[in-house]
């Protein structure tokens, strides 16, 4: 079979390498390195594009995970709250200093008022 060479579909140039002439086809060169390079383009790309997809679940689940622990914390921050208004209250403050501490409230005589 013999090898079309027409200018017009694959031109060819002659040169000389190491003593050996030879025909190079230039269209098949420059063709197959814009193939490599697209497609060397498009696997970054395509990293690019898993990385960025797998970062952005990454940060879903943290998100997700710091909401759960939030409302854990104003849960426990509120039953927190309450304890501290049950024991400031005066009625159970009342009823320890007489029980704990045989408190008594004083005597009309006892109490002095500063002017």
């Amino acid at each position: 079979m013999a090898r079309s060479t027409s200018p017009i579909y694959w031109p060819t140039t002659r040169i000389q390498r190491q003593g050996k002439v030879g025909h190079v086809n230039i269209i098949r060169k420059k063709t197959l390195k814009k193939v490599f390079v697209f497609a060397f383009l498009v696997l970054i790309l395509g990293l690019f594009s898993v990385w960025s997809r797998i970062a952005i679940i990454e940060t879903g689940y943290r998100i997700h995970q710091e909401t759960n622990s939030n409302r854990q914390l104003r849960t426990e921050s509120d039953s927190l709250k309450l304890e501290v208004a049950t024991l400031r209250s005066p009625q159970r403050l009342e009823k320890m200093s007489k029980e704990k501490l045989q408190l008594h409230k004083p005597l009309e005589k006892q109490v002095i008022f500063v002017k």
